[in-house]
C-alpha cells in the first residue's frame, strides 16, 4: 500500500524527482565599472614604472596590479632587468672512485 502525504498549511509539496533538470538556471550579468586612465596617471606610470614594484603603483594609483601590467603593456613600457650578483656556489668534494 502506498502512503499518502497529507499536506501541511503553509508548505509546498516537494516536487517529483524525474532525474532531468526542469529549471535552468539564471544567468546573471553584472555591469562593470570602468574607469578610464587620467593624463596624471599615466605619467605616474611611465614614470615609475622601471624602477617601482607594480603591486607599489597599483597601490598608490588605487588600481589593479592586473590593470596596471595592461597599461604598462599598452603603453610599451617595459622593466628593467635588475642584475644581481649570482651567489657563489661551493665547490662538490670530489669522491673518490674505487675500482676492484
Amino acid at each position: 500500500m502506498r502512503k499518502i502525504k497529507k499536506r501541511v498549511a503553509g508548505r509546498k509539496a516537494a516536487p517529483k524527482r524525474t532525474g532531468k533538470t526542469t529549471t535552468k538556471a539564471k544567468k546573471t550579468t553584472r555591469k562593470r565599472r570602468i574607469r578610464l586612465w587620467t593624463a596624471k596617471e599615466i605619467s605616474v606610470l611611465r614614470k615609475a614604472y622601471k624602477t617601482t614594484p607594480t603591486k607599489e603603483i597599483a597601490k598608490e594609483l588605487k588600481r589593479t596590479v592586473i590593470a596596471v601590467r595592461g597599461k604598462a603593456v599598452t603603453l610599451g613600457l617595459k622593466k628593467r632587468a635588475i642584475k644581481k650578483a649570482a651567489p657563489k656556489r661551493k665547490k662538490a668534494a670530489k669522491k673518490k672512485i674505487r675500482r676492484r
